[in-house]
């Protein structure tokens, strides 16, 4: 009898393996679905093979137009890399019947791709609910490809909003899908044709391009004319096959681009790279933003190209970036007015997934999904205080809260304001501003950059945000991905989190013992409210928990913020005025009190 410790563990019905065998490499995975995480799509473990089919079908000998058989030698280091990956999903526990392969546009249009599948077969790698235990590996269709990788995009954004809605690229190897989306209550709407799929990916266009370059001056007329020509036609008749909905047509002030692929990955870290924020505090690709205008500077993207050792731009990737420039010269003339680019993490291995889920999982914002785990007892009433630190309604100058301070902010910041309780004072200020990027929560999927920014710079807050020189610059650099005032209250709520977690020192909250209200100051003779923000706490005089001396050093940090030396902008002029009122009262007259 094998030992327990040598014995394979039981198969765990939440595990899921994928293989996502794709133009440039072969990816494998194991994700948990557990819930409540599921929606984050929690990778236990990755790794990818660069097993190049697309590039072993076009051997720089041949034209780029003459595609060659997969030779064996390739398909042996494939089933080489799945056997090896059948043991690691042994070792993990992942059923048979949820280990899914996914072949793509490489295996598709290749000559003896039914081959490939053959051999994966006869190896007994391909998992899943197949014929006497057989399994099978699914090739993706073009629109089935474009489908579940609009999906993976989905995966990857804050969907909880609604706002989840624009043109969706995936640029691969050798091909590129374009569809578009429109997320609503966790249901995906998109084109009944799915995607279309173009002969554009980052290798393939290479090849093209090489070609054009070398008959730029032996043929008539402007090679590269005509293959930029061509790009734009073939681009405006998709979208025509697409049928672009009126809402999105509409939209004046342009739709949003969601892109994914290693190729768009790629050209979204050089713009990265060179942001005006430098170094960029935030090393994901996923939630990533720029404008239409800075995402269109293909010379100055490729400058940066050239100089190499950039962050997640390999010497293969580098290689391809005119072509990228190439292709996103062609597509923005051809596709309407886009307002934002958003990079996304999300490919064909995150759609898969995503679209396993239930509409309600889906719908989840990834944030709280992310963060529940870490909640303490009393996150719930937690969060119902710091919602009621912020001021209803607007002030005369028309700033309200910004719309990021959200359910999600509230309850996540309550989940983790909590979670560095135990760790030596000189470290809890540079853990907590790490969490979202490093930390615990780096690699919680679909988060955008935003909210990491904001997050990290209320939890640092929360434990008074004491730095060393090089953390205090990475403080600021994460305040500058979000507005000025945005920044301020972040910083604000951090502050009023360090009084609660005073209070509540164990995140329980059983008897109250505080009562916390914000609003607007304002003078009494005109009833006028100004920029500034009047906080009111009301403490029960029994506990010792609440007692003043040891509040009265948190009650003066958040005044502070007040002072214009914290606020923030060009000229120092987003932040708001804070004035804290405190009254004690005794058990009798505080448990009279409502809420």
């Amino acid at each position: 009898m094998p030992s327990p410790l040598t014995s394979p563990p039981p198969p765990n019905p939440s595990l899921h393996a994928l293989v996502d065998l794709g133009s440039n490499g072969l990816r494998t995975s194991i994700t948990s679905l557990s819930p409540p995480t599921s929606r984050c799509l929690p990778t236990l473990y990755l790794s990818r093979h660069p097993i190049s089919l697309y590039s072993a079908q076009f051997p720089p000998s041949s034209s780029p137009q003459t595609r060659q058989p997969i030779p064996s030698a390739v398909i042996d280091q494939v089933v080489s890399a799945l056997r090896r990956f059948k043991a690691i999903c042994e070792d993990f526990g992942v059923p048979e019947g949820n280990v899914h392969v996914l072949a793509t546009e490489a295996t598709r249009a290749a000559e003896n791709g039914a081959e490939v599948v053959r051999r994966i077969k006869e190896e007994g790698l391909g998992w899943g609910p197949g014929a006497e235990g057989q399994g099978v590996v699914r090739v993706l269709g073009k629109e089935e490809e474009g489908r579940v990788g609009a999906m993976g995009i989905v995966s990857s954004l804050s969907c909880g909003s609604g706002e989840v809605e624009g043109v969706v690229m995936d640029l691969g190897g050798g091909s590129t899908q374009i569809s578009w989306m429109i997320m609503e209550e966790g249901k995906v709407r998109m084109s009944d044709v799915g995607a279309v799929s173009l002969p554009y990916g980052a290798a393939a266009l290479t090849r093209r391009l090489e070609e054009a370059k070398r008959h730029q001056s032996s043929e008539g007329g402007d090679p590269l004319a005509k293959l930029a020509q061509e790009i734009q036609d073939n681009f405006r008749e998709a979208l025509s096959k697409l049928c672009l909905p009126t809402e999105l047509q509409a939209k004046s002030n342009g739709v949003t681009l969601y892109l994914s692929g290693g190729g768009f990955r790629g050209w979204g870290y050089l713009l990265m790279s060179s942001s005006e924020i430098s170094p960029y505090p935030i090393p994901i690709i996923n939630g990533f933003r720029v404008t239409r205008e800075a995402f269109a500077q293909v010379t100055a993207v490729q400058e940066v190209a050239q100089q190499g050792g950039i962050f997640r731009v390999s010497k293969r990737r580098a290689e391809q970036v005119p072509a990228v420039a190439f292709l996103i010269q062609n597509v923005l003339k051809a596709l309407p007015a886009v307002k934002e680019i958003r990079f996304c993490q999300g490919g064909v291995r995150e759609g898969y997934l995503f679209s396993l889920l239930d509409e309600c999982t889906r719908c989840q914002h990834p944030l709280v999904a992310a963060t529940n785990q870490y909640a303490p007892d009393g996150a719930e009433k937690i969060a119902s205080l710091l919602r009621r630190v912020v001021p209803t309604g607007k002030n005369v100058d028309e700033d309200g809260l910004p719309d990021c301070f959200d359910e999600a902010f509230f309850n996540a910041l309550a989940s983790t304001m909590y979670v560095h309780s135990g760790q030596p004072k000189e470290s809890t200020s540079i853990t907590a501003l790490h969490l979202t990027t490093t930390g615990i929560l780096a690699s919680a999927h679909g988060i955008s950059h935003e909210d990491r920014a904001l997050l990290a710079l209320a939890l640092c807050e929360r434990w008074d945000a004491e730095l060393p020189p090089q953390e205090a610059d990475l403080f600021q650099r994460l305040g500058q991905v979000v507005s000025p005032l945005e920044q301020w209250w972040a910083r604000y709520l951090g502050r009023v989190a360090a009084l609660i977690g005073t209070v509540y020192p164990a995140g329980r909250v059983g008897r109250r013992r505080i009562v916390m209200k914000g609003d607007w100051g304002a003078d009494k003779a005109s009833s006028k409210r100004y920029h500034s923000v009047e906080l009111l706490l009301i403490l029960s005089g029994s506990e010792v928990l609440t007692n003043e001396d040891v509040l009265t050093p948190l009650i003066e940090d958040i005044e502070k913020m007040g002072k214009k030396k914290n606020w923030f902008g060009a000229g120092g002029d987003k932040g708001l005025k804070v004035k804290v009122n405190c009254e004690t009262l005794s058990r009798e007259k505080f448990e009279e009190l409502k809420d």
